[in-house]
């Protein structure tokens, strides 16, 4: 089948973006905005996935109800709310031919418990060099302990302020 460039799904807020048209090579990269009130009902809204050569590199586990088996983040052991009310905010989405990225506001999706004064996640995937950057952009009313969760079939080693995850290396910074 014919593989697009990207593409976005307004009534879903989702992203797709791959190197080129018809390339299953380099990476793919889907990402969706959305709310927590689908039929399956489970918090996954920000959600990202990742291919490198059409190989998964990070994935969705399938329909869990709990935040922590989506690439998502955990405030304090709170996950995303669940329900039609609990959505991404401002989501927008902007493609060339060398960039391809997302921008969504995850605040309303976390229960007033986690005290969290904002959240913005930002995804770009830059053509030109190959890579895809995840930038997250958080505020807490109290310091809370941040879990960030990914979840991937692929052999994972740790090295300082990297993962190797499978063919794809992910880097951090604070």
């Amino acid at each position: 089948p014919p593989f697009r460039m990207q593409g976005y799904l307004n009534q879903q807020d989702v992203m797709v973006a791959r190197m080129g048209e018809d390339d299953e090579h380099g990476l793919a990269l889907c990402a969706y905005g959305g709310h927590n009130g689908h039929i399956y009902g489970h918090p996954d809204a920000g959600n990202i996935l990742l291919f490198a050569h059409g190989q998964p590199v990070l994935v969705d586990a399938g329909c869990f109800e709990e935040t922590q088996y989506h690439n998502l983040p955990r405030i304090d052991g709170c996950s995303q709310e669940s329900g039609a009310g609990y959505c991404a905010e401002d989501v927008c989405y902007d493609f060339s031919d060398q960039m391809a990225s997302m921008y969504m506001n995850l605040t309303g999706l976390y229960p007033e418990k986690a005290r969290l004064a904002g959240w913005q996640r930002s995804i770009y995937y830059n053509r030109e060099n190959g890579t895809v950057q995840l930038l997250e952009v958080f505020d807490l009313h109290e310091k809370k302990p941040v879990e960030f969760n990914f979840i991937t079939p692929c052999r994972v080693s740790l090295g300082e302020n990297f993962a190797q995850i499978g063919p794809v290396r992910m880097k951090w910074e604070q």
